[in-house]
């Protein structure tokens, strides 16, 4: 918990996390397709490709969130 649970992150934070998230999508998605291209459809780049999408998509929300991080106290 954050500050001992006396303070929230600010709306902008939010709206920023998600921004990021969906900026780190697009490139995951075409770096997906681009490994499991280059594995011929295989299972196993399948799962790799996927886990790049995903690893993409958090450190796109982590930084955008992190960058623009506010926290306001609960009321």
């Amino acid at each position: 918990m954050h500050c001992q649970g006396h303070y929230d992150l600010a709306d902008s934070s939010k709206i920023a996390s998600t921004v990021g998230a969906l900026f780190g999508l697009g490139p995951g998605v075409y770096l997906l397709g681009t490994i499991v291209r280059a594995g011929h459809n295989q299972a196993l780049y399948k799962i790799a490709g996927s886990v790049a999408c995903m690893a993409l998509f958090l450190i796109g929300s982590m930084v955008a969130g992190a960058l623009t991080l506010k926290l306001v106290p609960k009321r």
